[in-house]
């Protein structure tokens, strides 16, 4: 029954995926993200149904255990980039991903392609899915806290629905890491079995995971995402793509530190993409890291000038509009490359 669920799950989540990594429509959506979490969650998913000793399941399928769980933490990350137009601290979990993938790809096929008896090859894999599957769950939970942390200090460039669907994905996420933390601990270090037969918390984990596709897919991409289209926008007329940039910056929008692109667009009377098609085109900035920019530039101002000396570090970020003082300090330097306590010292010794 369960290996039933488990197979209508990923077929599911295979067709789904692949509907939206080659739908047009998705191109350039940060959907597309997710559609390939599906994908790698759906591949996961069919391995435990060829994991057979009954001379069925041809023998590199029924031993070769492919680790796709190493990317799914980085595809969510790279969606929460992608809506905001970014994708810089994504790539270095993927490069770690890549990394586990290959090695374990590399030793996997060594011993497989070995002349091996069956019971020394079993118990090289067993070895290795213990170390793999024990390097999956701390290297999981790492990207989840980074990726909560980022999505924290930049939730306000999100939409409502992905704010509320997101958070609940968190909260998700940590129950299914903590079932699948179960499982290795009671599977692979607390007793010795056969390495393919599984433990019932193993059974739970494989379910929440085919919940985790239906999460995924219906409720992430086709009532979140396709409510509110993500779309190109054709080429704006140069002086009018100023305009809104001089508003922009004449009415300092940028210091609301709720701010983010669909309120701002609201405000100017344009829609989300043609704003980020603007920033992009003028700037060559994303939304975040255009307004974090102004949001320095007036901090800038701030420090240097001799009639706020009297406004504290805090005061200062916050009235630019940054909303905590870590966001403020990493943008600052980011930008600058001094911290705000050292350009303030830096000016007060050269004020030229």
């Amino acid at each position: 029954m369960i290996g039933i669920l488990l197979l209508i799950a990923a077929v599911q989540g295979l067709i789904v995926s692949v509907f939206v990594l080659f739908h047009r429509k998705f191109r350039h959506s940060p959907a597309r993200c997710l559609g390939w979490l599906t994908l790698l969650i759906s591949l996961n998913l069919l391995q435990p149904l060829l994991h057979r000793d009954d001379g069925s399941i041809p023998y590199l399928l029924r031993y070769w255990n492919v680790p796709w769980f190493f990317f799914f933490m980085p595809f969510l990350f790279m969606f929460l980039e992608r809506y905001t137009d970014e994708i810089s601290r994504s790539k270095k979990y993927f490069i770690i991903a890549i990394v586990l993938f290959v090695a374990d790809i590399l030793l996997s096929g060594y011993w497989l392609f070995e002349d091996l008896p069956l019971e020394v090859l079993q118990s090289h894999l067993w070895k290795l899915r213990a170390v793999n599957e024990t390097l999956g769950v701390l290297f999981s939970l790492f990207v989840w806290w980074k990726m909560r942390i980022y999505f924290r200090e930049n939730k306000h460039f999100y939409p409502v629905g992905v704010q509320i669907w997101f958070r609940k994905s968190l909260v998700i996420l940590i129950v299914i890491f903590s079932i699948w933390f179960i499982a290795v601990l009671s599977n692979y270090y607390l007793r010795y079995e056969h390495p393919f037969s599984f433990d019932s918390f193993y059974q739970i984990l494989r379910l929440s995971v085919a919940l985790l596709v239906y999460w995924i897919f219906y409720v992430g991409i086709f009532k979140i995402i396709l409510s509110r289209p993500y779309t190109k926008t054709a080429k704006s007329n140069s002086s009018e793509g100023d305009a809104y940039l001089q508003r922009i910056e004449n009415e300092e929008f940028y210091t609301d530190p709720y701010l983010n692109v669909e309120n701002l667009a609201e405000k100017l009377g344009i829609s989300t993409a043609h704003l980020r098609f603007i920033i992009k085109a003028k700037h060559n900035r994303t939304f975040s890291e255009y307004i974090n920019y102004l949001r320095v530039e007036r901090a800038k101002k701030l420090l240097t000038n001799p009639e706020y000396q009297h406004y504290t570090l805090d005061a200062v970020g916050e009235d630019a509009g940054f909303n905590s003082r870590s966001t403020f300090y990493r943008c600052f330097k980011k930008i600058t490359g001094f911290t705000p306590k050292a350009f303030r010292e830096r000016h007060l010794l050269n004020p030229e």
